[in-house]
């Protein structure tokens, strides 16, 4: 009978707990999505953003910057160019007009996501709990203040003894010209002359304005080898200020790359002959080189 009557209790205690449960749906669903705080909001946006807002909201004119180049809004179309860091799988469709996703995601769990949003509709996608931080398409990182004269030419005054200390070394030859490549600068054509050849060596350049696709590096090139990668079959080269505006105008429809503005080359064309004309970036005419088939270290 005692057991009886402690299993009634279990079974009558379910059921209030459930009752609880379900009656608060109705509320639940009235709510809506959580949100954050409205002011709590506005902090995640970065004052450069901010102030574009409330210009916009009370119709002054916003000079709109997308990767680091004015643009013109097309007609019917108020929104800014905003960047704004985010959980994975956070939606943001309801609020911009057009935008994409980083296709990656970090170690943390979050993206960045790229587009344009109206002024009041920017204000509303900080409330997203997903909406981590916003800010314009820009580097937040302010320029260093220049150096005064004096004090440069003080610190120079200052650690010259300490660094010749031979008063009659020499202080090298100076470079012939920014692209100046000779054995006085890196030596490579004595380490050839001796018989290094760099066989067995493959190069990375970490240089963001590396020109992956001169004639000198052909034939040293690593591949994407992975069948599943888009990418299959291209040289494995990264520049992510490049990449980042080839992403902008394809999802954006600007045209950053055609008008110049990343260090870009067309590489789906082979080069092929024992001759070919190119133009380096920087040069102010095109130089035809000669080509050996393949580099002095071998095909990769």
């Amino acid at each position: 009978m005692l057991r009886n009557r402690k299993v009634h209790q279990r079974i009558l205690y379910a059921l209030l707990v459930l009752a609880l449960v379900l009656s608060t749906y109705p509320v639940a669903f009235a709510q809506g999505p959580i949100r954050t705080d409205p002011q709590a909001a506005r902090a995640k946006i970065h004052p450069n953003l901010l102030a574009d807002i409330e210009a916009a909201l009370s119709g002054k004119p916003v000079t709109r910057v997308l990767a680091g180049r004015e643009i013109t809004p097309t007609v019917g179309e108020e929104g800014l160019p905003f960047v704004a860091h985010i959980v994975a799988g956070t939606d943001l469709g309801a609020y911009a007009d057009r935008w994409f996703v980083r296709p990656f995601v970090g170690p943390l769990g979050t993206t960045v996501a790229i587009g344009f949003a109206r002024p009041n509709a920017l204000l509303k996608m900080a409330t997203l709990p997903g909406v981590i931080f916003m800010q314009r398409p820009e580097s937040l990182a302010e320029p260093p203040p220049p150096v005064e004269p004096d004090l440069e030419e003080m610190l120079n005054a200052a650690i010259e003894p300490r660094i010749r200390t031979d008063p009659d070394a020499s202080p090298g030859p100076a470079p012939e010209g920014w692209y100046h490549t000779t054995a006085a600068i890196h030596g490579s054509q004595e380490a050839w002359a001796k018989g290094y050849t760099g066989a067995g060596v493959r190069y990375m350049a970490n240089d963001s304005g590396a020109d992956y696709c001169h004639p000198d590096l052909f034939g040293t090139w690593a591949y994407i080898e992975d069948p599943t990668s888009p990418y299959y079959g291209l040289p494995e080269m990264f520049d992510s200020y490049s990449s980042y505006v080839a992403a902008v105008d394809y999802y954006l429809g600007t045209d950053y790359i055609a008008n110049g503005f990343a260090d870009y080359a067309d590489t789906s064309t082979v080069v092929s002959g024992p001759t070919a004309t190119y133009k380096p970036i920087g040069a102010e005419e095109a130089h035809t080189y000669t080509l050996p088939g393949t580099s002095k270290s071998g095909e990769y």
